[in-house]
């Protein structure tokens, strides 16, 4: 995320660990992924760039 600026895979772990399946999902546009994801480390979502 410190070269990129956004997560390239998110691991999705679930609250019953062992007992419900981890999920992994992969963006194809970085816009897409949700701010949870950056807020588990502590980061704000970048601002969405337009493409053009």
């Amino acid at each position: 995320m410190e070269k990129t600026g956004y997560p390239l895979w998110v691991i999705d772990i679930p609250e019953k660990v062992g007992e419900e399946p981890c999920k992994f999902h992969i963006y194809k546009d970085p816009n897409g992924i949700p701010a949870r994801f950056y807020e588990r480390y502590g980061l704000k979502k970048p601002t969405p760039k337009s493409g053009g």
